[in-house]
């Protein structure tokens, strides 16, 4: 019996020999992983700009300024998942760009959120291939499976860098139909239907958010393309919840004039859901505040919404002072239109340059020469649509230091002139000119007006600008008190 049992106890000595060598092999393994990352981690940091191709360790703290969502690239007839990050150094104003591929993407799930540090070490550095400024870093970073990443343990809450300028929505007027783009926060008040392209071509989906801040000012911000389908779809979920209105951060997007003044992305926009900085949690806290004094959420945010205010011109481009006024020669000999100024004008109206309305694109204002009104699209902007007459006028305006010639669209020649479209081209129709009515109603009138440079399909006419809006002089007085 105990011949037995030492046989028992030696054959089950020899089955777990080989198991206790494994382990002992992987404990060894995980031990001089576990090393090398905390070797690298004990390297002095570097700075980013210090960090070059030809450094064999290095480490770097850095702060996540953007994130990508996950990306597809095709070349040599291959297709490459990617996720694109741009890093900043924790101290002083240098950014560098990292991208990461395929497995590696998977393997930093989870790490390098937007406005957190990092411990970076051993990443793939290589230069830019495009000559960079002799000013500027001209390397980047290849995450690969060298590359360690520790999150940087912070007491409090991430804080935006001191660089990372973000516009409020009361300055937005300044870049509209620029070639800058700007950065914003807002908190996201409501969502609109999704927009999708017409079948002939390649689909483009874009969906419009109303988005406001502490300023009151919902203004409307367009998502199109991937970011639409990755971010907008997390709004949408966040947005389910009644008791929820997200803010998100836009870093490059642009300011248009479409809808009086709104937002879009473009390619190389960037949408943060949700970001976890103090500057968004004290958003949400203020969101709160008024969602607790006016109960049910019924916030003066929300009336804005429910009122349409996110398209009305006294809220989106409001009278402005003397001082952010322009002069119409400043205008007019202007090599470049950086943006849209606000002019005090008088508008001395001689003779319509056309008709006093035509039919077109009831959203870009294209004209069209229309023979049924049924399943058309707009050759302009490929949107389908309904014909139906717009007003638009020529205005010969001056102020002393110069004059020129601008051209009034929809329902801003409706407001200036007191006829609807439909009169207009009713009259026609009866053979009755309004000209000579429309000409007495405008002439020596005062106006402030917003001004942006003409569409191409009026500027070949030869009228360079185009009024946004405009007020009476009186009128502008009042709803500036």
């Amino acid at each position: 019996m105990a011949a037995e049992s030492s046989f028992v106890r030696s054959a089950a000595s020899d089955w777990n020999r080989p198991f206790f060598c494994f382990c002992a092999v992987l404990l060894f393994c995980c031990s001089s992983i576990k090393a090398a990352f905390f070797s690298s981690m004990t390297i002095e940091p570097l700075r980013v700009s210090e960090v070059y191709s030809s450094l064999a360790r290095w480490t770097s703290v850095i702060q996540v300024i953007e994130a990508s969502h996950l990306k597809t690239t095709y070349a040599n007839h291959a297709s490459r998942m990617y996720r694109r990050f741009v890093f900043a150094d924790s101290h002083i104003r240098v950014k560098v760009s990292a991208v990461a591929f395929d497995d590696n993407v998977a393997r930093i799930d989870g790490l390098l959120v937007p406005f957190k540090k990092y411990f970076i070490s051993d990443a793939a550095v290589d230069e830019i291939p495009r000559p960079a400024p002799s000013d500027l870093y001209r390397f980047f970073w290849v995450i690969n499976s060298a590359t360690m990443i520790k999150e940087v343990f912070e007491p409090e809450t991430p804080i935006l860098p001191l660089f990372f300028d973000l516009t409020p929505f009361t300055s937005f007027q300044h870049f509209a139909d620029s070639q800058i783009s700007i950065n914003m926060m807002g908190v996201v008040l409501h969502t609109l239907p999704v927009k999708e392209s017409r079948p002939e071509v390649p689909s483009v989906v874009s969906r419009d958010y109303v988005v406001a801040d502490q300023s009151n000012m919902p203004i409307i911000l367009t998502l199109i393309h991937e970011i639409e389908s990755g971010e907008g779809g997390s709004i949408v979920n966040a947005m389910r919840s009644t008791e929820s209105k997200p803010v998100i951060i836009g870093i490059r997007v642009r300011v248009k004039t479409d809808n009086y003044l709104s937002l879009y992305t473009k390619v190389t926009s960037v949408v943060l859901v949700s970001p976890q900085i103090q500057e968004a949690a004290r958003l949400e806290r203020w969101l709160s505040i008024l969602a607790f004094l006016y109960r049910h959420n019924c916030s003066v945010l929300m009336t804005s919404v429910l009122e349409k205010r996110y398209c009305n011109p006294f809220v989106l481009l409001p009278p402005v002072g003397d001082t952010m006024l322009c002069t119409i020669s400043s205008v007019a000999t202007a090599t470049r239109f950086v943006r849209d100024p606000a002019l005090p004008i008088f508008f001395y109206f001689f003779k319509a340059f056309f008709l006093l309305w035509n039919l077109a694109c009831p959203y870009c204002f294209a004209p069209n020469n229309f023979i049924e009104t049924l399943g058309i699209s707009c050759v302009s902007c490929l949107k389908d649509l309904h014909t139906f007459p717009r007003a638009l006028v020529k205005l010969d305006i001056a102020d002393g230091t110069a004059s020129i010639s601008v051209i009034a669209l929809g329902y801003e020649v409706e407001k200036l002139i007191g006829f609807t479209a439909y009169q207009l081209s009713q009259s026609e129709y009866e053979g009755v000119s309004l000209n000579l009515r429309v000409a007495d109603t405008l002439d020596g009138k005062e106006l402030l007006c917003y001004v942006k440079r003409s569409p191409e399909f009026i500027r070949v006419t030869g009228i360079r600008f185009t009024v946004v809006t405009s007020y009476l002089v009186g009128e502008a007085s009042s709803v500036e008190k």
